[in-house]
């Protein structure tokens, strides 16, 4: 017995005591406490219960919202006019942040689109044979006059196959068949006239 004692005394004075504890936590105050003794002056005094908490799942319920304003209220209240400032309140609620027409980004992002398409378009014209020849023909070329021709003659074959091979991209074509001739039209100073 003497060799259980030492090792079964600590053991059972723990669980004693978590077990109290555990008790007194959940409200069960009736339970009676163990005297301990006390090794001073051997006489058993009795342990001192701990204060009792308030049980945290008794808080009170929140209080109400207030209820909310009406977004327009009407100055004075229960005026039937409405007043410039609600007036003036409604037509901002009522705009749109996206403003009505074309919209500039959309639009620049589209001609991006479109130029990088012509690059292609012109890289790929540019590899076809008769375009090719029609280029060197304008490297041939030895006189004004017929230098001028050969610039003509490349440019009818480049957009051609230009707009062969992309029907949707013709206002871009357009556009750069009318910069690239309009060179072409100036007329040349005779070598008789003087200015």
């Amino acid at each position: 017995m003497k060799l259980l004692h030492p090792l079964v005394l600590p053991a059972f004075s723990s669980v004693a005591a978590l077990f109290f504890s555990a008790s007194a936590a959940f409200g069960q105050a009736d339970l009676p406490l163990p005297a301990a003794r006390s090794t001073e002056g051997g006489g058993a005094r009795e342990l001192q219960r701990p204060a009792l908490q308030p049980d945290p799942f008794s808080v009170p319920a929140p209080l109400p919202l207030p209820p909310e304003p009406s977004p327009f209220p009407s100055f004075p209240p229960g005026a039937g006019a409405p007043s410039p400032l609600e007036i003036d309140l409604r037509k901002r609620a009522e705009t749109s942040l996206i403003p009505e027409g074309p919209n500039p980004t959309e639009d620049a992002a589209m001609q991006l689109r479109d130029r990088v398409r012509y690059r292609e378009l012109k890289a790929r014209a540019l590899a076809r044979p008769e375009v090719r020849s029609s280029l060197e023909a304008v490297q041939k070329a030895r006189s004004d006059g017929e230098l001028r021709a050969a610039w003509r003659q490349h440019y009818a074959c480049f957009f051609s196959a230009v707009r062969s091979l992309d029907k949707s991209l013709e206002p871009l074509i357009v556009q750069r068949e009318r910069e690239a001739l309009s060179p072409l039209l100036e007329k040349l100073p005779r070598a008789g006239s003087t200015r």
